[in-house]
């Protein structure tokens, strides 16, 4: 039995380290928003799965993220 997981994160710009609100978050298809602060909550996910963010202006980052291990991600965004 795989017991779902929360996943928490937060994304901000590479170079001014400030957070970003609004980022797009995607996994399994479902879509979720970086709040005012940047961060992001990822609830009922079991087993490893790919973690997509984007922002206009930024590059697109995928990640491959395994909850087992990993409860709180910090992803920084290059602008383009």
């Amino acid at each position: 039995v795989v017991s779902s997981v929360k996943l928490n994160g937060i994304i901000f710009d590479k170079d001014t380290k400030e957070s970003l609100a609004g980022a797009v978050i995607t996994v399994n298809g479902q879509k979720i928003y970086s709040d005012l602060d940047g961060k992001f909550d990822i609830s009922n996910v079991a087993g490893k799965f790919q973690l997509k963010v984007s922002m206009i202006s930024y590059e697109e980052k995928t990640f491959e993220i395994d909850p087992s291990n990993t409860s709180s991600v910090k992803i920084e965004l290059n602008q383009r």
